[in-house]
């Protein structure tokens, strides 16, 4: 759910950038060409998205049969992956069985039975991967269109030729890919399904993290929440692309490419707008009808004696039911997206329940600090 809610939202995120560029170079004519988010990014993204359905069907399922995913990364950080059996492919159990050898193939299958939670795990990856290494790909082609129609036009081409020209500009980045646009397909497949290495500080303390063996019997995951807090920054408190576009233009140094600035500002917009549309609807937007609760009360008899009696868990959105009860879900693990629902949800909360003024300033404070924390 987390992932299929991130493709979501990027891909509104890419359509919001692509409006932000559009106006930002007034349809194209100022600026350099291809320093900016088209419009029609989004679209392409779409339809590669959907172009891509069989194919990813198709890896995730030999990525159920083998047990790895066709680039062999994976979310759980262990350097072993595997305790018991020397295989998770089932091809092997096959042959070992039919060479006579059941008690090679009998631990084998007993070592997959218990590794079938990172199984799943890395099927439904591959599925993400896939679906979103086409999308870079239509995405890269029809940006690759838009610039060769725009420069043959700023030449003086006609119309008619210079779309031909941005045709057959398509055709070749779909045919015969760029390795560079075949990088950014692998980097940005990774990035959507939370496995990049982490960068900076995060970065530094993974390898210390991973080499703490007592750690890591309850920890198996570092790389991923912490890309996950990263996203979760980006589109809430992530000034520093619009500061150093700014800064830019003041000193004349170029410190941030226009389309880094068109997809900051999208992020940070449509995040914040969820946050504060979470915010709106805690707040009593629909009475008593829906009713969002956030994380509660940091002491745990205050969190009971709240949460317990009107049957509701934390982190949960709930629907009254004609008997007057409410029907709940959580959305505590819709990462990346649950930070934003969170945090609006807390701010409602402490809103409706406290009056001091000076703890209300503190609060609207820690929502705007709480991802930096």
């Amino acid at each position: 759910a987390g992932n299929a809610g991130f493709q979501v939202q990027t891909l509104a995120e890419r359509g919001l950038a692509g409006v932000i560029g559009n106006i930002r170079t007034l349809g194209g004519l100022r600026g350099d060409i291809g320093d900016q988010r088209y419009v029609g990014e989004a679209a392409a993204e779409a339809h590669g998205l959907m172009m891509a359905q069989k194919d990813a069907v198709l890896l995730m399922a030999r990525t159920m049969f083998t047990g790895e995913s066709g680039d062999l990364v994976s979310k759980i950080d262990l350097r072993t992956r595997r305790a018991l059996g020397s295989t998770d492919n089932l091809n092997d159990i096959k042959t070992s069985m039919a060479q006579g050898d059941y008690f090679k193939s009998f631990v084998d299958l007993f070592g997959i039975s218990t590794r079938l939670p990172g199984r799943f795990l890395a099927s439904e990856d591959e599925y993400f991967k896939v679906i979103t290494m086409r999308r870079v790909l239509y995405r890269e082609a029809h940006r690759a269109s838009q610039i060769a129609y725009t420069t043959a036009r700023r030449e003086g081409i006609g119309r008619d030729e210079a779309k031909e020209l941005a045709s057959q500009k398509y055709a070749d980045i779909i045919t015969t890919t760029p390795d560079e646009i075949k990088k950014m397909m692998t980097t940005e497949a990774r990035k959507m399904t939370f496995q990049g290495s982490p960068e900076g500080f995060f970065g530094r303390m993974g390898p210390l993290v991973n080499s703490i063996p007592l750690v890591k019997t309850v920890v198996p995951f570092y790389n991923t929440p912490t890309n996950i807090i990263n996203e979760a920054f980006d589109r809430t408190l992530n000034w520093s692309p619009v500061y150093k576009a700014i800064k830019g233009n003041i000193t004349g140094e170029q410190t941030i490419t226009g389309k880094e600035l068109d997809d900051a500002i999208a992020k940070l917009t449509l995040g914040n707008g969820i946050a504060m549309t979470m915010f709106l609807i805690a707040s009593g937007e629909y009475g008593d009808d829906v009713v969002i609760t956030g994380t509660g009360p940091s002491e745990f008899a205050a969190k009971r004696n709240i949460m317990d009696p009107a049957g509701f868990n934390p982190a949960s959105i709930g629907f009254k039911q004609p008997d007057g009860t409410y029907e709940t879900m959580t959305f505590s693990r819709f990462d990346p997206m649950s930070a934003l629902l969170v945090m609006g949800a807390d701010l409602a909360n402490y809103m409706k329940y406290e009056d001091d003024p000076n703890v209300l300033s503190a609060v609207l404070k820690g929502y705007v600090l709480a991802t930096a924390e």
